[in-house]
């Protein structure tokens, strides 16, 4: 069986809203071993020896993951209690 051709040639970056940047940056850089490239007040950039970088990006509170199916968008993450 043959392959279809990727669409896909390379991924730069990954994009990630996080609540609380500055906690998302210390357990990613502790625990999965990036390495911090930049931080400001709204985002945070961090890299892996190989790969695209990870961006953070500061979300609200109430902000959401989405996706859309069909035509309708639908929530991707529910509302986390702590």
């Amino acid at each position: 069986m043959s392959q279809l051709p990727s669409l896909i040639e390379e991924i730069h970056y990954i994009r990630i809203q996080v609540r609380e940047l500055e906690d998302s940056v210390r357990w990613y850089t502790k625990f999965l071993g990036f390495t911090l490239r930049r931080l400001t007040e709204e985002l945070a950039v961090a890299e892996l020896k190989a790969g695209p970088l990870l961006v953070l990006v500061s979300a609200h509170i109430d902000s959401r993951g989405y996706f859309s199916r069909n035509g309708q968008c639908r929530t991707l993450v529910k509302k986390i209690w702590r």
